[in-house]
């Protein structure tokens, strides 16, 4: 029996790797879901939850930060299909417009359950800036509300 050439067998491993990344592509994967997004996120509504319980926030702010979360994983799901059908995508400056104004506890979830802009180091510095910037603002908004009272 005649032994096979060697690019025989180097082509199959390359045919075996490609169709491997295709389908782990093709199939969305949320074992790896960073359980620190998801508790960060959790820990954050339950504080302003909390907050507003107590009367330290208008009972409203929850309520937008909720919406606002819905709204960015939205599209960061839409923004991530549209990807898939090499589409018209979300520009970047929307996905951070929407996590400036509340919507970041979503968006952090949906990064990491969609494995969606999760990778490129330039968006996620600018999504953490835009955490910092909205905190800092809910915080300002907070110790206002309860010195004017």
């Amino acid at each position: 029996m005649a032994a096979r050439p060697r690019f025989f067998a180097r082509d199959k491993r390359r045919r075996d790797h490609q169709s491997a990344v295709l389908q782990r592509s093709s199939q969305p994967d949320y074992h790896g879901v960073s359980m620190f997004a998801i508790g960060f996120a959790m820990l954050f509504m339950g504080t302003l939850g909390g907050l507003a319980a107590r009367g330290m926030l208008p009972a409203v702010i929850p309520v937008f930060y909720a919406v606002a979360s819905i709204a960015a994983a939205i599209v960061y799901r839409l923004d991530k299909s549209a990807a898939a059908r090499n589409e018209w995508r979300t520009s970047e400056a929307v996905l951070h417009v929407m996590a400036l104004i509340g919507g970041w506890p979503g968006a952090l979830v949906a990064q990491q359950v969609f494995r969606h802009k999760s990778r490129k180091l330039s968006f996620r510095l600018a999504f953490w800036t835009t955490v910092a910037l909205n905190c800092g603002a809910l915080a300002w908004l907070a110790w206002m509300a309860r010195r004017y009272r």
